[in-house]
């Protein structure tokens, strides 16, 4: 991976300001969402969120996204992947994989998303 967030006790990737390129960059075992992103003009490829909401860094299951966007516009995800790996065995934490505005999957600015594992399913347009 280009980039990566491992292990941590609040969000993975936080993403507030623009003009940001991220590829291939990944997001593990966090306790808040894997990529909490709430600035616009940002693109980012082929990126990863495993298992957000982990118990095991003080996360509750089912309260943290892979990929929690804000932004409706100026902003692209592509080739994506959201999943929960089920660490030692536990059941599901993750709740969405992408928890994202409607009106980004409608102007078709989630390409290609790919996850399993999500409590409350891959993607969630709000």
């Amino acid at each position: 991976h280009s980039c990566k967030a491992w292990y941590c006790r609040g969000v993975g990737w936080q993403v507030a300001t623009g003009r940001n390129a991220f590829v291939g960059c990944e997001a593990q075992d966090t306790a808040g969402h894997g990529w909490w992103i709430t600035g616009a003009r940002n693109t980012l490829s082929s990126c990863v969120a495993d298992t957000a909401a982990m118990a095991d860094v003080g996360g509750r299951p089912g309260e943290a996204d892979g990929f929690s966007v804000e932004p409706g516009e100026e902003l692209a995800l592509v080739g994506c992947m959201a999943f929960d790996r089920t660490p030692g065995g536990r059941a599901p934490q993750q709740r969405y994989g992408f928890d994202v505005p409607s009106s980004l999957v409608e102007a078709g600015l989630l390409v290609a998303p790919i996850g399993w594992g999500n409590t409350g399913g891959l993607i969630n347009a709000r």
